[in-house]
């Protein structure tokens, strides 16, 4: 098999502070020793061929394989952490698109598992009824990776990340859009996940601003399934597909006024919309792709 090998080296950190004089008069007190810490070790990252011979990948796209799977290996701080996660998300669809001719020559029969062992916590899955290849970032990697940072902002975001996407990033479709076909169905609104999901992006913001950029786009959306009508996910009991109560859903915006951290203009909104949250039908089958 061929192999392309190139390797990935990470400087750390060299050299003790210069300890401050004591003042005078005073007593001298031996400073204490400062460990030095020594750099991480350079992770040598194997990039197979494919064995199938159907895709010979671009040498630009193994050197940022290469580069974000390195990165991915010596994530020690939340700083570190994001430049890899950012870089992950970025590399996923440079991989969609150099494969996407084979997956669909073979009809969505494509099994990347000679790849993704050197890929930056990436696993393959599809979409568009099955025929679009995706390569998304995966839960538990990147939770596994947050742990090892002493930061919490991390952790906090891909907590957030997976509760609203089931992925430790954004696929598209929230936990509020309860489909029941495959571009639409009900909103989540009056069963508590609108509240719940807005609680969490205040403690994320808590946390850290590393990621404010995406933690913004949660809340933004999250709002906008109470304070806009969503066409395709109407206030609906997904059980039932009957009307969601009118007081369920008003009893959540009640909450998220009382239990979310809202600027006083999104309290104003929200405040000004209770009185007509109503449920409704289940949203229809619309063929339009999200």
């Amino acid at each position: 098999m061929k192999t392309t090998l190139l390797m990935f080296a990470a400087v750390g950190c060299t050299g003790a502070p210069t300890p401050e004089p004591s003042p005078p008069g005073g007593p001298s007190v031996a400073p204490e020793a400062v460990p030095l810490v020594p750099p991480p070790p350079i992770v040598p990252v194997s990039v197979p061929a494919d064995p199938s011979g159907r895709v010979q990948l671009e040498p630009a796209l193994v050197e940022q394989i290469v580069l974000v799977k390195g990165e991915y290996d010596a994530i020690s701080d939340v700083a570190s952490f994001a430049q890899a996660w950012h870089d992950a998300v970025a590399l996923g669809p440079m991989l969609e698109a150099a494969f996407q001719t084979s997956f669909e020559r073979q009809d969505g029969d494509l099994d990347l598992a000679w790849l993704t062992p050197v890929l930056p916590g990436l696993e393959q899955t599809e979409t568009g009824e099955g025929t679009r290849l995706v390569l998304q970032l995966s839960s538990e990697p990147w939770m596994a990776k947050a742990k090892l940072t002493p930061e919490p902002a991390d952790d906090r975001f891909i907590e957030l990340m997976v509760s609203v996407y089931g992925s430790a990033q954004n696929v598209g479709w929230a936990v509020w859009e309860q489909r029941t076909w495959d571009y639409g169905g009900c909103s989540g609104l009056g069963t508590g996940v609108v509240v719940e999901t807005l609680k969490k992006t205040d403690v994320a913001r808590d946390a850290g601003d590393a990621f404010a950029p995406e933690i913004a786009v949660i809340r933004r959306d999250a709002l906008a399934v109470l304070l806009e009508d969503q066409p395709r996910f109407a206030y609906c009991d997904v059980e039932t597909e009957a009307p969601m109560p009118d007081a369920r859903l008003q009893d959540e915006a009640r909450r998220v006024v009382a239990e979310v951290k809202l600027t006083p203009d999104e309290k104003a909104k929200v405040l000004a919309r209770i009185p007509s949250l109503k449920g409704g039908k289940m949203a229809g089958d619309v063929s339009m792709e999200r």
